[in-house]
């Protein structure tokens, strides 16, 4: 029985050479073994870089001032607290729906996108002395996005809302605006109807600037529909606005 076991592992041991000898055949010039790679590492996860709110102090540096206007035949100066015509300051109740946002922007954002440190500065131009409201308010990073965000929703749905100005009740009707400044930017004119039919018209502008954005009214009390506010009085302020953040 061994006698007859033996013959039968030749025909093995061939079939095992070559099929050593077909694998040598892949290798490269000189007989080396194909080197054997491994799979790139994945790179390593960036940091999540947060924006943090300007402070009281840094705010109040980015605000314009008439140096920054020089050669606009403008000048700036800070209103009184209580005279601003964008202030967070004791927010009237907002609409219900989808208007809320666009009413709330009247308000700085409040109550809705409350702002940790606020700025108000008035420009006006010598030719015709149309006055710009420019209203900063700091937020976090998130916060501000989600206030211009809200309002560029609410332009898409809010055409009208009531607004209760002591015993008047006036209806707000929108009129949606193209701009393209800073990170977002919204904007929009504003006629104001009191119940005699009477009317008054306004533009506002909203613009994103890293944490910080800047509420712009143009305030004529036109019968007639005004500008949206001066694209020079606003390039400046974002241009100011990104020298403070960066």
């Amino acid at each position: 029985m061994r006698m007859l076991a033996r013959p039968l592992l030749a025909p093995a041991v061939t079939a095992l050479a070559l099929s050593l000898a077909a694998c040598g055949s892949s290798s490269p010039a000189g007989g080396s073994a194909a080197p054997v790679t491994h799979p790139a590492s994945p790179p390593a996860a960036q940091p999540v870089v947060t924006l943090a709110a300007l402070s009281q102090k840094q705010l109040q540096t980015a605000t314009l001032t008439s140096l920054d206007l020089h050669g606009l035949a403008m000048s700036a100066r800070s209103p009184a607290a209580h005279t601003a015509m964008i202030s967070p300051e004791a927010p009237g109740p907002l609409p219900k729906g989808g208007c809320a946002p666009i009413a709330a922007a009247w308000q700085a954002g409040a109550p809705l996108y409350p702002s940790s440190a606020v700025t108000d500065v008035e420009v006006t131009h010598s030719g015709d002395a149309t006055v710009t409201s420019v209203h900063l308010g700091a937020y976090s990073e998130q916060g501000a996005r989600a206030f211009t965000d809200a309002v560029a929703q609410s332009l898409t749905t809010c055409s009208s809302y009531p607004m209760t100005n002591g015993t008047l009740v006036l209806r707000q009707r929108i009129r949606p605006q193209q701009l393209h400044l800073g990170d977002d930017s919204v904007a929009w004119q504003q006629e104001s109807v009191a119940a005699d039919g009477a009317a008054l018209w306004m533009s506002v502008a909203v613009v994103r600037v890293g944490t910080t954005v800047i509420t712009a009214v143009v305030d004529a009390s036109s019968a007639a529909p005004v500008p949206l506010p001066d694209p020079a009085v606003l390039g400046a302020q974002v241009t100011k606005l990104r020298s403070i953040s960066h």
